[in-house]
């Protein structure tokens, strides 16, 4: 009779380990909040009226600054891959983020789609002033955008999942 006892006991004890106890749901709904958060974030950011291009800051340069990398708009645009951003509407640039950092930076009157917006640039070691014209993303490019963000981490969702449920010590499944 005691091995019948002692195989229950293991049986409830297996069937306890395999669900998920309060931090477990936690866990889960941290990582669901935040992942949400930032996939709102992103939705968020890619309507914004935009001028098209993605940019890094890049210190390798003798006076370091943003300069961008990749255009996804679909309208032609004055600036060029590796232009250094200098000043928007004649505010420098390093204000402009600290203002953006310190949450004290109102968007411009005419930051609206249609309208165009001045950047001073610096382009082949000259400063240039240019009219740049803001758009909203039409979807394509921010699903694309959404989809770089994030494409890695949706990616692994579906995998994340399945080792999840399969757990070291359960006898080994088929795949489907």
């Amino acid at each position: 009779m005691s091995t019948l006892a002692e195989s229950d006991s293991n049986i409830q004890r297996i069937s306890e380990e395999r669900h998920f106890d309060r931090r477990s749901w936690a866990m889960l709904a941290l990582a669901s909040a935040v992942f949400l958060y930032s996939l709102a974030l992103s939705l968020y950011v890619a309507l914004l009226p935009t001028d098209g291009w993605d940019f890094y800051f890049d210190l390798t340069q003798p006076n370091p600054g943003y300069v961008f990398t990749e255009y996804y708009g679909s309208e032609p645009s004055p600036l060029q891959n590796g232009d250094a951003l200098v000043a928007i509407e004649g505010k420098p640039i390093e204000r402009v983020f600290a203002e953006a950092f310190a949450l004290q930076l109102p968007r411009p009157a005419n930051w609206q789609a249609g309208n165009n917006v001045e950047y001073t640039v610096r382009r082949d070691e000259r400063e240039l002033v240019l009219p740049v014209p803001l758009a909203r993303l039409f979807p394509q490019v921010i699903w694309n955008y959404v989809s770089r963000q994030f494409g890695g981490p949706l990616f692994l969702l579906p995998r994340s999942g399945k080792a999840r449920l399969h757990r070291p010590g359960d006898p080994p499944r088929l795949a489907r």
